[in-house]
């Protein structure tokens, strides 16, 4: 077969690989409940208290895997939008004990064929590569159009500097072994904190905050965060889900120039069928269409008129 027969054409916007980390009840449950449609999935139950949908808290790791297998293969028939992992930690902690009971005959602090003997360095290298099964099940949905939005709790850890004296960053609290696969899947990766200011008291500087919540979007000394190229955020922004889709994508003008020329072409079916997509009535309300909409619907319309010239 030619290359040219199975080169796949890059350019469309899908959803980002999205992992959102912070401190408990730092209103990570409530912030993904605003995301297009979302379904729940995982061990965490705050979700049961918002006006959300969720599959049943599993109990094994198998059962994980097994409603996330239904939620890919049922996806299109459920017409959900999202799907939210809330939290990673209580999934990792499923598969450690799955893990523990196959491969360790169920014995965690035995020094020598334990779980966590040597450092645990064996029974988390192995959760590592367990959790690698549900990472093609995530992209199948985001190939499919869907967010995916996993949750994970905060720590901080300490880094070994070789240049320098070592230091502390927050960072998700989980395994090293296995945060690295995640954090090297993983398209955008944002940490919730709270806006501070400093005042002087006293002749002392301090730290004080209103209670603001915003979002850590690039990776610095102090903490793991960043987003892939195509993804790119500020350094910050509001904690809000409105905000991470305003900044993942901020409708430019030559994008909209482009969209209306390609929209003038086409016929009236097409037109109809590009304005369904956006979620807008009237080509004039094109500034307020999601501009990864804007950009998926350029590579469509383009393809389509360069099939019928």
């Amino acid at each position: 077969m030619s290359l040219k027969g199975i080169i796949e054409k890059g350019g469309d916007w899908v959803p980002p690989r999205l992992v959102i980390f912070g401190d408990q009840k730092s209103g990570k449950t409530s912030t993904a409940a605003q995301a297009p449609n979302p379904l729940y999935i995982g061990t965490d139950d705050g979700r049961r208290r918002l006006a959300v949908d969720g599959l049943p808290i599993p109990q094994t790791w198998e059962e994980f895997v097994t409603q996330l297998e239904q939620v890919v293969a049922e996806a299109k028939g459920l017409e959900f939008k999202s799907v939210v992992t809330d939290t990673l930690n209580g999934v990792i902690d499923l598969c450690a004990e799955h893990i523990c009971l196959t491969q360790f005959g169920g014995e965690w602090n035995s020094p020598k064929d334990g779980f966590l003997a040597w450092g645990g360095n064996r029974g988390w290298a192995a959760v590592s590569e367990e959790m690698r099964r549900i990472l093609p099940l995530y992209d199948s949905l985001i190939d499919q159009g869907l967010w995916v939005i996993l949750l994970a709790h905060s720590e901080t850890q300490k880094v070994k500097n070789p240049l320098a004296e070592d230091y502390d960053r927050y960072a998700p609290a989980m395994d090293k072994k296995v945060w690295a696969r995640f954090g090297r899947w993983a398209d955008v990766i944002l940490r919730v904190d709270y806006q501070v200011s400093m005042v002087e008291r006293d002749g002392r500087a301090k730290a004080v905050s209103d209670g603001t919540r915003i979002l850590r979007c690039s990776a610095s000394a102090a903490e793991v965060a960043g987003c892939r190229v195509g993804y790119e955020l500020p350094a910050e922004i509001p904690f809000a889900w409105a905000s991470i889709e305003e900044h993942l994508g901020q409708p430019d003008t030559s994008t909209l120039e482009i969209l209306a020329g390609l929209y003038s072409q086409t016929d009236a079916e097409t037109q109809r069928k590009v304005l369904d997509f956006l979620g807008i009535k009237n080509i004039n309300d094109l500034p307020s269409a999601p501009l990864h909409k804007a950009k998926a619907a350029i590579n469509r319309l383009t393809a389509t008129l360069e099939a019928s010239s």
